[in-house]
């Protein structure tokens, strides 16, 4: 019969980064970063604590690398709809979604970093910076759409804010037995964020080139 510690010893053989950063983010989320230990983590893996340190650092270390790889992977979602060329207003539209239904994946890092940002230095000079470049693809987005005019520019900063605002807290509330799921939100949540925006301007709207405007009596 198989000792504990060869049961141990197999399971240690499956284990890698990734599998310690899925179970210290849903452990961090449950019990707060300060609260879980390494000797929690291990235990949840199946391996000693010593094994760890063969993968990270320390506790610390191990948190920057969950949160930098969940921005990372949001970064490069937001980046690659902002650089195609779809125009303005499918754009926008896919930006959304697809931002959204990425944070959502990573709802239990997100949430680790909204409760721990303020709290560490170190955390929010690594990770604030990278967090914000979402937000910087989201505001190219609507300002070429507004040159473009494809919406309204009048108040087109406090837009910004509100559909920033109206994604962010997604995680926080989001549930995935909840009667909507991750797809429909983020469809919803683009139907708000374009009628927001408004209909094209009427520069944009003007009649083409040879096409008479319908004019009232004198």
């Amino acid at each position: 019969m198989a000792t504990e510690s060869n049961r141990r010893r197999r399971r240690q053989t499956a284990v890698d980064q990734s599998a310690i950063i899925r179970v210290a983010a849903r452990l961090f989320r449950r019990n707060g970063y300060d609260s879980t230990t390494m000797q929690d983590i291990a235990e949840e893996l199946g391996i000693l604590k010593g094994s760890l340190y063969h993968h990270i650092d320390s506790k610390e270390q191990l948190l920057i690398t969950i949160l930098e790889a969940s921005v990372t992977d949001v970064n490069k979602a937001v980046d690659e709809v902002a650089r195609s060329a779809l125009p303005a207003r499918a754009k926008l539209r896919e930006l959304i979604r697809i931002q959204l239904l990425t944070m959502i994946r990573h709802q239990d890092e997100i949430l680790i970093w909204l409760s721990e940002r303020g709290r560490n230095p170190a955390l929010d000079e690594r990770i604030e910076p990278e967090a914000r470049q979402a937000d910087h693809k989201l505001r190219d987005v609507l300002e070429e759409g507004a040159a473009a005019g494809n919406w309204p520019i009048t108040h087109l900063g406090l837009a910004y804010q509100a559909i920033r605002g109206m994604m962010a807290w997604v995680p926080a509330w989001y549930e995935p037995t909840g009667r909507q799921s991750a797809d429909q939100i983020a469809e919803v949540f683009s139907d708000y964020a374009l009628r927001l925006l408004g209909n094209p301007t009427t520069q944009e709207r003007k009649p083409a080139a040879g096409q008479k405007r319908a004019r009232g009596k004198d």
